[in-house]
């Protein structure tokens, strides 16, 4: 049995776009973002992104505070014993697919990952 994670993490390389969209005022926490990006990672067929350093962002609690998040990894992902470290690896997927739609000034183009996405 693997260990699960008690705090989600965010890859150092992906970071500026979490700050990114909350630069746009669209988003009331980081954590919301964080949502969006496990879930644009789970609309995508993208190959688990690979990131050299995490920095720790929130507890698991917290991120997911009714358990909805975790109980739906374990449904989608039932060979996993480790939602939470699964929630990471789409969070860090999620966040560099953001991070294509960021312009030459940084900014994040919200309206097009919705057209993609949504």
């Amino acid at each position: 049995m693997t260990e699960d994670k008690n705090v989600i993490g965010v890859c150092t390389e992906v970071f500026a776009t979490l700050q990114a969209a909350m630069d746009t005022g669209l988003f009331a926490m980081e954590m919301d973002v964080g949502r969006l990006a496990v879930a644009l990672a789970l609309d995508s067929d993208r190959e688990k992104y690979e990131c050299d350093k995490l920095q720790s962002k929130w507890n698991v609690g917290s991120f997911d505070r009714d358990g909805r998040l975790r109980s739906t990894i374990e449904i989608l992902f039932p060979d996993r014993d480790d939602p939470y470290r699964k929630i990471e690896e789409l969070l860090q997927t999620g966040l560099k697919i953001m991070s294509e739609y960021q312009t030459g000034s940084g900014r994040l183009d919200l309206l097009g990952i919705v057209q993609k996405y949504v």
